[in-house]
């Protein structure tokens, strides 16, 4: 904890004596926490017999992307010369799990314009958003229903967690060119760049374009290469898929309708290339025999999101479709379920007073089939929502109700799927505050 404070101080101290309106070192700050009064989740009873449920009652802390549950804190720096054509930037987390300081959104790195804006080199651990999907939760801290989809199941970003390399190159106003290389590396490896052929470091790069139409909106497109690498692949009863976090080897298109006034829609797709036997077998992950024409071809992905606001109305829309998903494994063919996600969030605004918002999301994913037999996995949720958000100087503080409705469907069916359905019942009470400083 002293050695966290020492580094908060030096941090504070340089953003004291060196920030600038020109160049020089910034630091800014950002964070989340959360605290739930109570939560409700089906859940099954071990004390009892086999298929016997319970509804666990407890409380809660912590929006769930923070993985432990707890409040996610954080700073960031960055700098400068006074020209802008130089610099670097850093985000920290000072209370991550084990009360470690780690980095935060995966940005380290440093940062070059050679030639002005036209070139933009970056180096090290960083996200970029230039061409990211435009369109993301617009009350994500109330998790409702399955709402699985966002910003990067439109477009995904550029995105380094190991050691990358990020070239933006803009020839001319309405034109951006991205490459990143040496993020996309064997799943779960850790061989170092300079290890690795110059064919490697390629095939596994992300390649994206991005063109402005003036008055219209923003068209873009993008190749992510990768390896799946050891245990890249889950094997279970009539599905195979890729098991990296970050899905490879696929296109991916997206169009930016910024034409109507007060609406930003945002339309994308990704269409993944088949995996052939090879990739499957060199995961390490299966052991069985597999023929040479065997595969998996992930699922297409549609997706869509829009806002629209007139006065104090507002209204926000996200749904996502996975469809055509098949495999061949030592000879046997399987099919994924069409999956389908709607979310719905009409809002008010109450001026100085806040926001409320309610929330309606729709799931169902479709039964699949494995060697010509129907798996009965299939089902369908419903999630309800309703929250007040409210602006509070440099942040924002939100209390509601979420909860998430089991409907039916083959998966929740019967006796032996009894336990499935109780555990997707969840009801909570979240009380959330955001700051950015």
């Amino acid at each position: 904890m002293k050695k966290i404070l020492v580094v908060l101080l030096i941090l504070a101290t340089a953003g004291g004596l060196f920030a600038q309106d020109e160049g020089g070192i910034k630091i800014g700050a950002w964070g989340r926490a959360g605290w739930a009064p109570l939560v409700i989740q089906g859940n099954q009873d071990v004390e009892g017999d086999p298929g016997d449920t319970k509804n666990y009652v407890g409380v809660g802390s912590g929006p769930g992307w923070t993985e432990d549950y707890q409040a996610q804190v954080g700073f960031s720096v960055s700098g400068s010369d006074a020209s802008g054509v130089i610099g670097f930037n850093v985000a920290i987390i000072p209370n991550a799990p084990g009360g470690y300081l780690a980095i935060n959104d995966n940005t380290a790195n440093a940062w070059i314009k050679p030639f002005g804006d036209i070139l933009t080199l970056t180096g090290g651990l960083y996200r970029v958003d230039d061409l990211r999907g435009k369109i993301g939760g617009a009350n994500e801290n109330f998790i409702v229903g399955s709402k699985t989809g966002g910003e990067d199941t439109i477009f995904t970003r550029f995105e380094s967690d190991l050691f990358g390399f990020h070239l933006k190159l803009v020839p001319i106003e309405a034109l951006q060119i991205h490459v990143s290389l040496g993020e996309n590396m064997p799943y779960g490896g850790d061989v170092p760049q300079d290890k690795n052929a110059v064919g490697d470091i390629l095939s596994t790069g992300q390649y994206g374009i991005g063109y402005t139409i003036d008055g219209i909106g923003f068209a873009r497109a993008q190749f992510i290469g990768g390896k799946y690498g050891k245990d890249g692949f889950e094997f279970g009863t009539g599905y195979v898929v890729p098991n990296a976090v970050k899905a490879y080897n696929q296109f991916q298109l997206a169009f930016n309708v910024t034409a109507v006034e007060g609406l930003n829609l945002d339309i994308g797709a990704t269409i993944p290339l088949k995996i052939t036997a090879k990739e499957i077998e060199d995961t390490g992950t299966y052991y069985g025999t597999l023929g040479k024409d065997d595969y998996v071809q992930a699922p297409i992905v549609i997706a869509a999101g829009a806002n629209y606001t007139a006065a104090d109305l507002g209204v926000y829309f996200y749904a996502d479709a996975e469809i055509g998903g098949k495999s061949e494994i030592s000879g046997v063919e399987a099919e994924s379920g069409v999956k389908i996600d709607v979310t719905v969030e009409p809002s008010y605004s109450l001026g100085d007073i806040g926001k409320v918002i309610a929330d309606i999301s729709f799931g169902f994913v479709g039964n699949s089939k494995a060697g010509g037999t129907e798996v009965k996995n299939g089902h369908m949720d419903l999630g309800l929502g309703a929250s007040y958000h409210k602006s509070v100087g440099g942040g924002n503080f939100s209390i509601g109700l979420a909860t998430t409705i089991p409907l039916g469907g083959d998966g929740y069916d019967g006796d032996l799927n009894k336990v499935a359905k109780a555990q997707a019942f969840k009801l909570a009470v979240p009380i959330i505050w955001t700051y950015s400083l």
